[in-house]
C-alpha cells in the first residue's frame, strides 16, 4: 500500500509538471498496462490521470492570471 501511495504521488507530480503521456508515466512507474494504471490512479485520486492533469493546469493558469504584472 505504501508503494502504491508513493507511485501515485510520483504520478501526480509527473502529470502536473511534465508533458509525458499517461502511457509514458505508467511505464516509468512500473505499470506495463496503461489502463490498469489509470484504474488505480482513479481509484486513489478520484479522477482519471488526464482529468487530474487538466484540473491542475487550469488551477495553475488561474493563479498566474491573478498575479500582478
Amino acid at each position: 500500500d505504501y508503494q502504491i501511495q508513493q507511485k501515485m504521488f510520483s504520478a501526480r507530480n509527473k502529470l502536473a509538471n511534465t508533458n509525458l503521456s499517461v502511457k509514458e508515466i505508467a511505464a516509468s512507474l512500473g505499470y506495463e498496462d496503461q489502463h490498469y494504471f489509470s484504474f488505480m490512479f482513479k481509484k486513489r485520486c478520484g479522477m482519471s490521470p488526464t482529468q487530474y492533469r487538466k484540473k491542475v493546469r487550469a488551477e495553475y493558469a488561474a493563479r498566474e492570471a491573478k498575479k500582478p504584472k
